[in-house]
């Protein structure tokens, strides 16, 4: 019985962290208006998430992941993916205004 109950404090330490570091859902549609708009660039430069992925100098996971809001790139990654799109850091970073209405 005591290891039941060791491991049900566990799961609710665990439970707690993850509400700690949960993000605010207006952090999150950031992301995932920040990664719809990569991915359309990417799209209208005829780029696969593995041909950025290597411009980039990143891997094609990390890729699919920013492009679907689940990561949040640090600065020096904005200007791999920057430099690796042709396109001007602040054009980069300038995606409310072209999907806040989808």
């Amino acid at each position: 019985m005591v290891h039941v109950e060791h491991k049900n404090r566990y799961l609710l330490y665990v439970e707690s962290l993850f509400k700690i570091i949960k993000m605010p859902v207006m952090e999150t549609n950031y992301l995932k208006l920040f990664g719809m708009h990569i991915r359309q660039i990417r799209q209208n430069q005829g780029l696969s998430q593995e041909s950025l992925a290597e411009r980039a100098n990143m891997h094609r996971t990390y890729i699919g992941m920013i492009e679907r809001g689940e990561r949040n790139p640090a600065l020096l990654n904005l200007i791999r993916l920057s430099d690796a799109l042709n396109v001007p850091l602040p054009t980069l970073v300038n995606f409310k205004e072209n999907h806040e209405a989808d």
